[in-house]
């Protein structure tokens, strides 16, 4: 472990002579299936604790990279990143019910290896890491088929780690500027807290709710990635 630790910070500080740091945006969309552990008394889902799921998620974003296009082998790609999630399931109890908006807060390490390098370009891949909070608080209201109005509120916090492979393109415009593309091909795995509030006008005396209601869910995502960068020095 510790042989391994020193192997990255010297791939790291032999990088830094051709980094930069920019800003940029992302643009993602992902699928999988969510797991409710739920008693059987209250279903959010018409079949039962799991559900489908689609997303489209746009984060923007901080980016720092130790090796834009200098000769070396390594690179190594830091970001952190605030983006929205819109998932929409594939059934629910109440059809309009079916979308869920996220607020997400981000972090992402990549560890890239030079594939192909010229003067002007340099193509990479390797593995990323993300490290992933996200919140919601979502407000529905309808009526149900009985033709009673109902008002639902759902919060929900995860956490989400993801992992996959990565492939990068920098291109220096300047020798102080390169614009960044990067492919990314995540498996992810959130884990969090649901809670939800019901109340049906037909009994205004009753509310259904649920505290921390444990949720699972595994995703793969696909994220293209935009970064132009800034080169605080010049590499070779």
């Amino acid at each position: 472990m510790r042989v391994c630790l020193v192997v990255l910070l010297i791939l790291i500080a032999g990088s830094l002579c051709a980094g930069g740091i920019g800003f940029g945006q992302e643009f993602g969309w992902e699928t999988g299936e969510a797991d409710y552990s739920v008693d059987g008394s209250v279903s959010l889902h018409g079949d039962g604790r799991n559900v489908s799921f689609e997303s489209y998620c746009w984060n923007v974003g901080f980016v720092m990279d130790t090796n834009i296009n200098k000769t070396s082998l390594f690179n190594y790609r830091m970001k952190w990143k605030y983006g929205t999630l819109h998932r929409r399931y594939s059934d629910m109890f109440w059809d309009d019910m079916r979308d869920e908006d996220f607020i997400l807060f981000s972090t992402e390490h990549t560890f890239g290896f030079k594939i192909l390098r010229t003067e002007k370009y340099r193509l990479w891949v390797g593995p990323t890491i993300l490290l992933q909070g996200g919140f919601s608080d979502n407000n529905y209201s309808g009526r149900t088929e009985y033709n009673d109005s109902y008002r639902f509120e759902r919060e929900t916090s995860y956490f989400n780690l993801g992992i996959g492979p990565s492939l990068g393109f920098n291109y220096r415009i300047f020798p102080r500027l390169a614009i960044c593309a990067e492919f990314s091909i995540l498996h992810e795995n959130n884990s969090g807290k649901l809670h939800y509030d019901y109340r049906d006008d037909a009994e205004p005396y009753e509310t259904h709710e649920r505290e921390g209601m444990d949720f699972h869910a595994h995703t793969t995502t696909f994220m293209l990635k935009f970064y132009p960068m800034l080169c605080y020095r010049e590499g070779r």
